[in-house]
């Protein structure tokens, strides 16, 4: 994936990370709206 970053955005200085399933839903937990943004998106909508 880097290699295809350097190769579409050339010298630019950018890091970059990839994400697991773990580092994921980590993130989202820290972020509750984010969640139920995520949640609608993907069909797993809360009712009531």
């Amino acid at each position: 994936m880097a290699a295809e970053v350097a190769r579409t955005c050339g010298e630019m200085s950018i890091h970059l990370d990839v994400y697991g399933v773990n580092e994921l839903a980590q993130w989202l937990r820290s972020h509750p709206g984010v969640v139920l943004w995520a949640r609608e998106t993907l069909g797993l909508s809360l009712s009531g």
